[in-house]
């Protein structure tokens, strides 16, 4: 499962170029701006990093030529699963990392925020992973601006408000979060191994 990581590390290198410049821009608006916040995006680009590794395959028709390694289906799904989580969590320390240093940061609401943003972004990839193997990567972008967009009109428009959590809370909500989201990345992950197996290749 690591060689196949390491592959979809390979084939994203130039990607991560494009990637690094990107989380510059965001790191040097979140000093300039005094919003912290914006460093969240060091979470949140590792959930559709997948999505860009699962283009690459499609495009060399890997799904084909992976069925004559000694490799499982479970085990060529759970490499994506792996990739995203994995590069989130790098993001959760980069995150805390340089949020540390930021004036406007506490290093307490800065690391529950950080688990809170985590879990958001596992809860994106344990959506978009079964999407991406039952529809391919080109149908799953324009599914992905249609996800973004209804929870971004929702918001501007007033329809949806986050309701104000007493501080006392705010650690009980966290833990929560994250063990629903586990679990749903479980449920995510059998789901798109089943949508694998099915497939004829």
């Amino acid at each position: 499962m690591w060689g196949l990581m390491l592959k979809d590390l390979l084939n994203l290198k130039k990607q991560g170029q494009l990637f690094l410049v990107l989380l510059l821009v965001y790191g040097v608006l979140a000093f300039s701006s005094n919003m912290p916040e914006l460093f969240s995006v060091f979470i949140m680009i590792g959930a559709v990093i997948p999505v860009t590794a699962e283009a690459f395959d499609e495009r060399a028709h890997w799904d084909r030529l992976v069925l004559s390694l000694p490799v499982s289906k479970k085990m060529v799904v759970g490499s994506k699963y792996l990739l995203g989580a994995g590069l989130s969590l790098i993001g959760m320390g980069f995150y805390i990392g340089m949020g540390a240093f930021h004036p406007e940061a506490a290093f307490g609401e800065l690391v529950q925020s950080a688990v809170m943003i985590y879990s958001l972004s596992v809860l994106m990839l344990a959506v978009l992973m079964p999407l991406l193997f039952k529809f391919g990567s080109e149908k799953l972008r324009l599914i992905m601006l249609v996800i973004v967009l209804i929870p971004a009109v929702c918001f501007a428009a007033g329809f949806v408000q986050i309701p104000e959590i007493a501080p006392e809370q705010v650690t009980l909500l966290v833990t929560a979060a994250a063990a629903a989201v586990l679990c749903l990345l479980a449920v995510s992950f059998f789901v798109s191994v089943g949508i694998v197996s099915r497939k004829e290749f």
